[in-house]
């Protein structure tokens, strides 16, 4: 029985290091979208057995950075310029409804958690470490939504526009001082219950990340192309 509990925690360790190598690398471009994994080719790659390269890649699959279909495999996940493009009203309105709750209902202590995931945002990218900074970004725009019962309502805007594509990294690196303040501008406004000045931050910084996120695909908002 030891044994057994042992060799399952020697396979979660290889799992989470395979997953931490991947996702790495999906955040920092070197895989690119579209990429295939061939659960072979990486555990060659990684010196480790298919076990755990398969359960790193179905956690990679939950967080939606790579797509798994039967009869192809498993693909880094592809930015989709036209689908976000479309989603933009609907994801306005679903962010318009989360805020009207969330004034409501979010406390004190909550929101001084959003003012530590945003400090520690801003270490992670003093120290160059934008991974973990585009984890504490995601975990700031999921918290107030979890926080006050709206995980479902999240979700439906992650699946819209997912908060973290292939090449998130690269918008961190590129805009991490701006998210900073538009986070500063969002927990203000919540602090001060000022749904005018909330919806207003929280609307900046949608079309500021959708504005990057696109960018990554070459394309631009159609507001910003002049459409």
């Amino acid at each position: 029985m030891m044994a057994r509990s042992m060799e399952a925690a020697v396979r979660t360790s290889l799992a989470d290091q395979v997953y931490s190598r991947l996702r790495e690398a999906i955040y920092r471009g070197e895989l690119a979208p579209g990429a295939r994994l061939v659960q072979t080719d990486v555990a060659a790659k990684l010196g480790v057995s298919r076990i755990p390269v398969r359960e790193a890649l179905a956690r990679l699959a939950s967080e939606r950075l790579v797509e798994c279909t039967p009869h192809r495999g498993a693909y880094v996940r592809r930015l989709e310029p036209v689908r976000i493009r479309e989603s933009v009203p609907a994801v306005r309105l679903l962010l318009r409804a989360g805020v009207e709750v969330i004034l409501d209902r979010l406390e004190h202590g909550e929101l001084l958690h959003l003012e530590t995931l945003n400090a520690d945002m801003a270490a992670s990218l003093r120290e160059g470490r934008l991974a973990d900074a585009a984890e504490f970004n995601c975990r700031f725009h999921r918290h107030p939504f979890a926080a006050c019962g709206l995980d479902g309502l999240y979700d439906c805007i992650e699946r819209l526009v997912p908060c973290c594509p292939p090449g998130l990294y690269r918008v961190i690196a590129a805009r991490g001082e701006q998210s900073l303040a538009e986070h500063r501008a969002i927990i203000e406004a919540l602090r001060h219950r000022d749904r005018r000045r909330l919806l207003e931050a929280a609307e900046q910084h949608l079309s500021a990340n959708l504005a990057a996120v696109l960018a990554l695909g070459g394309e631009r908002p159609r507001e910003q192309a002049g459409e």
